[in-house]
């Protein structure tokens, strides 16, 4: 038996080293094939791109908006307007900040008074005050100044011909002297840099 064993353990070491002989010889004659070759005959290695990290494309800046605001200058008894460009606060509608910047240059206008919101309705700006807008009183002159810039100033909206003051949703009667019961027309300036409000055009209601 143990005769048997030893011959057969014998032959698969045989087996094993010719094998790995085998192996050997074939790599070497492979490389050497390979070494044969021509070296414009040979296959390029594959080249692996690189990844590049891209580059953060920079957002263009967007020009500061604008709203047109009215100066007045009063000579004497005359109210006369001038053009202004200023830059509209983020969050800011033209309408609301080109009203409440005119109102803070009329020192008889309260510094809390301002506008709230504009809701244009059939060409009517329909215009939320604060209470504190409402509860002042003017004389003629400060009513006068007041009225006649809001006015001019919603007329430089195209799509407004007449404006209505409202606080907490319900119609300011007066201001003073002048009924607010109807919407009032809108003043149209002219294109010059600045304008009388008794000269202006002012536009028609429409329905």
């Amino acid at each position: 038996m143990s005769s048997k064993r030893t011959k057969s353990n014998r032959g698969i070491v045989i087996l094993f080293l010719v094998g790995s002989c085998g192996v050997a010889a074939l790599g070497l004659y492979v490389k050497a094939g390979h070494d044969r070759v021509p070296t414009e005959d040979r296959k390029p290695e594959p080249v692996v791109a690189r990844s590049e990290t891209p580059k953060p494309v920079e957002a263009k800046k967007d020009s500061t908006a604008e709203a047109t605001v009215l100066v007045p200058t009063m000579t004497g008894t005359e109210l006369s307007f001038k053009t202004v460009s200023r830059p509209l606060p983020q969050g800011e509608t033209p309408m609301v900040f080109a009203v409440n910047e005119y109102l803070h240059q009329i020192p008889a206008v309260p510094k809390d008074a301002r506008l709230l919101s504009v809701e244009v309705i059939n060409h009517v700006a329909i215009m939320q005050f604060n209470p504190v807008f409402g509860q002042n009183t003017y004389g003629s002159e400060d009513e006068k100044a007041v009225l006649d810039g809001l006015a001019a100033t919603m007329g430089l909206f195209p799509d407004v011909n007449q404006i209505k003051l409202q606080v907490d949703g319900k119609d300011i009667d007066s201001l003073g002297h002048v009924e607010l019961a109807d919407p009032l027309p809108v003043i149209k300036l002219s294109k010059s840099s600045s304008a009388k409000p008794d000269g202006a055009k002012q536009q028609p209601p429409q329905n």
